[in-house]
């Protein structure tokens, strides 16, 4: 089956009803990610395929990459109105020290792809993100990537192979049975002359069987959660990123609550494609003018008057268990705590709120008084650490599976 994802106009696209899906593609660094999502997209923004001067460097991704490209709306989908299926494609890194961006990237998705280098299965990151993926989406679909590496004569078997171990290992989580497609997005590698890609016609019939129309509610409040910020000469300054609640008009005002500014929307593109309307969940540009993209790198963007700026909150958690088995408590503690696999954090800045605080009737605070609220933080403190390393020996509990399903 051939799929002609490529013979669009722009006016052919202006003209046509999508139905948007933001699809996440996630997984272990190297696993060839930004390759997929080059060979599945027809449109890039101005952040895709590592375009960004130390990613060319360094040859990883390190931001959030966005493109995009229809199909045709399976049938499952066909009564709802809309002419075709776009999906935006939300590139994420595979770094550990990037898993901050990864969740940024995850937040914002509808169905994820979990990709996975076929010759090395289940690695750190494909852990870690596959845990991100249970909290944030309810669809996954795996793809086995680089299995153009396998000797023709034997690739069958080898992918059979692969599927059935991982298939052990997904059957303990969210997602246990979730589909899985096996690719070759760039065939020889990155050093390799220019190949045809392999498997996308399957994996395209895959993403449709399992896309489901996204809830969207134009209702509420306009958020806009900004990632990249640029200036166009003559323009003005371009803020991209995904709208997370409420809907936004051409000429309409909106707020940088952090920076205390309230700004008109000039124009507004999807895509390369100037839209008058954009609704929740749509990926967007918002040119504004007379604002120094200095001053927002990554941040919030609302209707005036809704988000409120504060200095401290209090957050609640809940732990995930992955698998009942909790064997190898005395795991190692996981060294780079930046990840938090599994994301449970105490936080208790209404105290260090109230170390700052005036007294009703003026006076200074007494030594007691400062020696109890410092008590009250270093317990607070601790009460952090032990639930670190509680959810670090459950996270290496669930890493100790996977490696040895993988053997």
């Amino acid at each position: 089956k051939k799929y002609n994802i490529r013979n669009h106009s722009s006016a052919t696209m202006a003209a046509t009803n999508f139905l948007n899906i933001n699809l996440g593609v996630l997984g272990h660094i190297d696993s060839g990610k930004t390759s997929l999502a080059r060979a599945l997209s027809t449109v890039a923004s101005t952040a895709s395929f590592d375009k960004n001067p130390q990613s060319k460097e360094r040859g990883i991704t390190l931001d959030l990459g966005f493109s995009s490209f229809s199909v045709d709306i399976p049938q499952h989908l066909a009564g709802l109105g809309f002419d075709r299926l776009q999906y935006t494609l939300v590139d994420c890194p595979g770094h550990a020290s990037l898993i901050k961006t990864i969740i940024g990237g995850a937040q914002i998705i509808d169905l994820m792809i979990l990709v996975i280098d076929a010759g090395k299965g289940i690695q750190t990151q494909t852990a870690e993100c596959l845990v991100i993926g249970e909290v944030t989406c309810d669809r996954l679909v795996v793809v086995l990537n680089k299995v153009d590496l396998f000797p023709a004569a034997t690739r069958a078997k080898q992918i059979d192979k692969l599927k059935a171990k991982l298939q052990k290992t997904f059957a303990a989580t969210r997602f246990p049975n979730p589909p899985m497609v096996a690719v070759a997005a760039h065939p020889g590698g990155s050093d390799a002359a220019t190949a045809a890609p392999e498997g996308l016609p399957e994996l395209i019939d895959v993403l449709q069987a399992n896309s489901v129309k996204p809830e969207r509610d134009s209702s509420g409040p306009f958020v806009f959660a900004v990632d990249h910020c640029f200036a166009i000469k003559g323009q003005g300054t371009v803020m991209t990123g995904t709208a997370l609640s409420g809907m936004c008009n051409v000429n309409d005002q909106v707020e940088l609550p952090t920076l205390r500014q309230v700004k008109k929307v000039k124009s507004m593109q999807m895509f390369r494609k100037p839209v008058q309307r954009i609704i929740q969940g749509d990926r967007a540009g918002l040119c504004v003018t007379q604002f120094d993209p200095a001053t927002l790198e990554r941040g919030l963007v609302s209707t005036p008057d809704t988000l409120p700026c504060m200095t401290g909150w209090d957050l609640g958690g809940t732990t995930m268990n992955i698998t009942k088995n909790q064997q190898h408590q005395n795991q190692q503690r996981h060294q780079q705590h930046n990840s938090k696999a599994v994301a449970v954090t105490a936080m208790h800045s209404r105290q260090q709120q109230q170390q700052h605080a005036p007294h009703s009737d003026g006076r200074a605070q007494t030594y007691q008084q400062r020696q109890q609220q410092q008590q009250q933080r270093k317990q607070a403190t601790n009460g952090e650490k032990i639930l670190l390393q509680a959810e670090s020996k459950k996270y290496h509990a669930v890493l100790a599976k996977l490696k040895k399903n993988k053997r």
